[in-house]
């Protein structure tokens, strides 16, 4: 199990951090990603690997005024 925003999730079969994201459906939007309280870079998505006890949270990025 995982943690996302605080909700406990299956792992995937993929355990790659951009596979997590394309699953939640936030691959087109903007967001920023920690992994247990780590920012991950958004060129490290696909080589940052997600591990049974993780906790990841997700920040998308909306825009206005």
């Amino acid at each position: 199990m995982i943690t996302v925003n605080g909700e406990q999730h299956e792992q995937l079969s993929d355990d790659s951090l951009e596979a997590l994201i394309e699953h939640l459906g936030l691959k087109d939007q903007l967001c920023a990603v920690e992994v247990n309280k780590t920012l991950i870079p958004f060129k490290e998505r696909t080589t940052t690997t997600i591990k049974d006890g993780d906790t990841i949270e997700i920040v998308s990025l909306v825009g206005g005024g």
